[in-house]
């Protein structure tokens, strides 16, 4: 029995072993994929950012064309009541 009881210890230690060696293996990959996120998450924000100062340029830009076609479409009705009243 202690030859089979030291037989089963050392298989069970070689199994921890193996068990903490794939445990490491799979920190490192859960750290691995924890840096991938960061860098995604970093990206994103620089795009979003990117995105929101495109639309807020778009957004400056139409609106300085509504007033520019506002004015004009005042203008033209001025000049229509213009030419009524003449």
């Amino acid at each position: 029995y202690y030859a089979w009881a030291n037989a089963n210890v050392a298989g069970l230690y070689n199994s921890i072993l193996g068990a903490n060696a794939n445990a490491v293996t799979q920190q490192g990959q859960i750290d691995n994929i924890n840096a991938n996120i960061g860098s995604y998450y970093t990206w994103a924000n620089a795009n979003v950012g990117g995105l929101q100062n495109q639309i807020t340029g778009a957004n400056v830009a139409w609106q300085a064309n509504a007033v520019v076609q506002l004015n004009q479409i005042t203008a033209a009705n001025t000049n229509i009541q213009n030419i009524r009243t003449s």
